[in-house]
């Protein structure tokens, strides 16, 4: 409900101070400051502004000026579990097991059950969490 730790907002802005990447810019010329601090939500933005409305929530990004909050926009634990079944389902399906290279069914199967469309959503989110590492370790000065 727009609530926050000042012990978080604290805790992640001088981890965000003492990172390497930040204390490598000058600070004479504060317009090249980077936001080194990434915190990263699995969820969807909707589906955080949806759980702050039941009481839950996510990082209010006000209280995080220094940091870019970044929503991976992957499907809650449920959808994904659903799919996972019917995934599994159509593997073990008889029917299936024998034909699965040449049955366009089967893929039809997979492809309704939205399971490869849930991994691909998890692994593009994966890439970019590995991507603003890798950014971080280039700008930092030895």
């Amino acid at each position: 409900m727009g609530k926050s730790s000042k012990a978080d907002v604290h805790m992640v802005h001088t981890i965000t101070i003492c990172s390497p990447a930040r204390m490598q810019i000058t600070p004479i010329d504060p317009s090249k400051l980077i936001n080194s601090m990434y915190i990263f939500d699995a969820r969807s933005k909707m589906a955080a502004i949806g759980n702050k409305i039941v009481g839950s929530g996510y990082e209010n990004p006000a209280n995080y000026p220094f940091a870019n909050i970044i929503f991976g926009d992957i499907a809650n634990i449920h959808a994904v579990r659903e799919s996972y079944i019917k995934l599994n389902q159509i593997c073990s399906d008889s029917k299936y097991f024998s034909l699965i290279i040449s049955c366009p069914k089967f893929y039809s199967a997979v492809d309704k059950s939205d399971w490869l469309q849930h991994v691909a959503t998890i692994l593009k989110f994966v890439n970019l969490i590995v991507k603003s590492i890798r950014v971080l370790k280039l700008v930092k000065v030895e």
